[in-house]
């Protein structure tokens, strides 16, 4: 079974990782909040997949990256 995400799936998701990301930075994700070398590496994985996926989700939209197949 294939799951299909939408051009707005990916904007939201965007935004979710974005979020997180600004969250770890500001250290209101207790998580990461006393261990900083986690923090950075945690934070540079999310900026990655932003960029890939590109503002708003567009990038990975029009490219029709490959759909979840379970």
């Amino acid at each position: 079974m294939a799951i299909i995400l939408t051009a707005e799936d990916w904007a939201e998701i965007y935004y979710a990782l974005d979020t997180k990301t600004m969250r770890i930075q500001s250290g209101l994700y207790h998580k990461f909040r006393n261990d900083l070398e986690d923090k950075r590496k945690w934070i540079h994985h999310l900026e990655r997949i932003l960029a890939k996926i590109g503002p708003d989700g567009e990038d990975a939209a029009k490219a029709g990256i490959e759909p979840f197949v379970s």
